[in-house]
């Protein structure tokens, strides 16, 4: 509806319409389509945009100088950017940064790594940050400076890992609360191909229930793209018939 690519949308909604209430704050993401498969690309926009010199991650010692500084150029000169509050992204930028992966073979690969490796008995979490406004928004560039301070310290990437899912499952829940409240909701589906994750699904739905959520989740429809058609002919029969 803004005209830009979207992802990690909080909507209220009914069959029939919706309204866009949150997300992960947009950021200038550099690469085009190469964004998705080279994690460093996504890294490097997350940090430039949160200010950060991505000099202070060892991970980008492995990247050749001139691939990291066609990146930044083109981040500081606006050239082949485009707007993102993609939570793959945010999820491959970790991954990288942890050290786990450089890029993606298949889709979801770098996530799915950090999923394997994270300290299921952790629910330490590192602070989020929303900003306020008739959308909310997640920043996540305080989320960074977090995951530098650990690394520096010595803190294990299956911590840091536990402790990045237990952020995005925070946020979820502050999200929700907050539109309960204005909105007198207490119903919420978690939907989407961040879902996948079966760490993440388990967390945000123990946190949402026990604030006394009903939770809805995907059983017999796929949470991911495989689930996207059935929505749009379930909307389409709906608002014709209304």
């Amino acid at each position: 509806d803004d005209e830009v690519i979207w992802g990690s949308e909080v909507f209220v909604c009914n069959i029939r319409e919706y309204h866009r209430v949150g997300h992960l704050q947009y950021i200038d993401m550099a690469g085009g389509d190469s964004a998705s498969e080279l994690c460093y690309i996504p890294a490097l926009s997350f940090l430039y945009s949160a200010g950060i010199d991505y000099r202070l991650f060892e991970a980008f010692r492995e990247i050749k100088e001139e691939e990291k500084g066609l990146i930044q150029y083109s981040l500081k000169n606006g050239i082949n950017l485009h707007k993102s509050s993609s939570c793959g992204r945010l999820f491959d930028a970790v991954s990288f940064l942890v050290g786990l992966r450089q890029k993606n073979s298949f889709e979801g690969e770098a996530a799915m790594a950090l999923e394997y490796i994270a300290d299921k008995e952790i629910k330490d979490f590192y602070e989020v940050k929303i900003v306020e406004g008739d959308i909310l928004q997640i920043d996540s560039s305080n989320l960074f400076l977090q995951i530098f301070r650990d690394l520096s310290s010595g803190i294990k990437k299956e911590e840091i890992s536990a402790k990045f899912h237990n952020y995005i499952a925070n946020a979820i829940l502050i999200i929700a609360e907050r539109i309960r409240r204005e909105k007198h909701i207490n119903s919420v589906a978690l939907s989407g191909g961040v879902f996948m994750n079966r760490l993440l699904l388990a967390e945000t739905s123990r946190l949402l229930k026990k604030s006394n959520f009903e939770v809805f989740i995907n059983k017999v429809v796929p949470p991911n793209d495989g689930g996207i058609s059935f929505g749009q002919i379930g909307h389409y029969i709906y608002s014709r018939s209304s």
